[in-house]
């Protein structure tokens, strides 16, 4: 089966709400038209998809098969790729920092990739056919906002993932061709099997 690109992002989503505590509309995947969400919020990006080694190719035969699809022929590939999570933190209502204790970006950072240990999360990535192998490290870059400090923090979190093709084939049923001798044209068919 081939790279399930919808599951992994569903996946990966319900891990960001989960570890950062924000609904469906404060994670938001990267570079997507509308405006920023009110608050607090995070943006996910799956980034970069690469091969791990060499992919392997497997050939099975299935006499039962209709024909011209006798024969499997089976691609398949470990890829690796990082998701970047960006945390947004904004200045509560109550007077609560965007840049430091329970409500920055840096500690909803680090909720998000505590949350990678969650049994709940990881069998939202196996059902979706990926790992995660390395929780990453997060950076804290925060930046001037509507003239305040916002909170912002990054997560990139490294991934695995197989990639699996299958194409069908089957034998040579009948060929055909012309003989052409002396000036005398002739079409064959010659039936195989």
């Amino acid at each position: 089966m081939s790279f399930d690109y919808a599951a992994a992002e569903d996946a990966v989503r319900a891990w960001v709400k989960t570890g950062t505590g924000f609904d469906d509309a404060h994670v938001i995947f990267d570079a997507q038209d509308g405006n920023r969400p009110s608050g607090s919020y995070a943006t996910v990006k799956l980034n970069g998809i690469k091969t791990v080694g060499l992919d392997g190719t497997e050939t099975t035969y299935d006499d039962q098969a209709d024909a011209g699809e006798e024969i499997s022929i089976t691609h398949q590939g470990d890829r690796e790729f990082d998701v970047i999570v960006t945390i947004f933190s904004r200045a509560s209502s109550e007077g609560a920092s965007s840049t430091t204790g329970a409500a920055s970006a840096r500690a909803i950072a680090g909720a998000t990739q505590t949350a990678l240990n969650l049994s709940s999360v990881r069998s939202g990535f196996k059902t979706a056919g990926i790992s995660c192998f390395d929780y990453g490290e997060i950076t804290s870059v925060p930046e001037i906002f509507n003239a305040d400090f916002q909170g912002r923090s990054v997560l990139t979190a490294h991934f695995y993932a197989v990639d699996t093709l299958v194409e069908k084939t089957g034998y040579i049923a009948q060929v055909n061709g012309t003989s052409n001798l002396a000036g005398v044209s002739k079409d064959y068919t010659i039936k195989i099997g």
